[in-house]
């Protein structure tokens, strides 16, 4: 399925936009590819949608690059290969010392006073995208999955859809997701060009 996003278009334009995301391929884990593309771009659509990796989409996606020129954005396009999850409603976790922190949503562990590991939101348009982080030395304890899968649990309380993106090649990332009691969605590629 082919998508224009005349959004992504006019803000690629825009001239204070320090990056634009105007070719995006969504792979489901079941179904049909889902291409969304500025309608600048709509010729590039079949290559595109056939693409099974970041080097080809790269490829294909590079022959933007005199279009996005002229729109003031240098150099090729970074190429974001991520997998996505969403959750499923439930975690076989116990919070134990997870605090659910106050005003934006987030969830921490704390060790001797100091917050080790914690995950917090971007507010998308309709969705919240979960993000999480944690000291170096606490790694390999389950505390980053103890935090994403207690906020989760709260915003999905909350009737918020919770999802969980990371790099594909990010195996420990990938394996708090499931921790957490997300499931794997599929993959995107997104090219982005920025303005430097």
């Amino acid at each position: 399925m082919i998508k224009t996003d005349e959004t992504a278009e006019r803000a690629a334009r825009d001239a204070d936009s320090p990056f634009a995301v105007p070719i995006d391929l969504f792979i489901p884990e079941d179904g049909e590819k889902i291409l969304t593309v500025i309608p600048s771009l709509r010729s590039l659509s079949a290559r595109l949608i056939s693409a099974d990796g970041p080097g080809p989409f790269a490829e294909a996606a590079s022959e933007a690059d005199g279009y996005m020129s002229k729109l003031g954005f240098t150099g090729r396009p970074v190429v974001f290969d991520q997998t996505e999850y969403v959750f499923g409603g439930v975690s076989e976790l116990r919070e134990g010392s997870v605090v659910l922190d106050g005003g934006e949503p987030s969830a921490s562990v704390y060790s001797d006073g100091e917050r080790v590991s914690f995950a917090s939101v971007n507010d998308l348009p309709g969705v919240s995208e979960i993000f999480v982080e944690t000291e170096e030395k606490y790694r390999g304890r389950g505390y980053a999955s103890a935090c994403v899968a207690a906020l989760a649990r709260f915003l999905f309380s909350q009737g918020k859809k919770a999802v969980y993106v990371c790099d594909t090649e990010n195996v420990p990332s990938m394996k708090v997701a499931g921790k957490a009691g997300f499931i794997r969605t599929g993959r995107r590629l997104s090219a982005v060009w920025y303005r430097y």
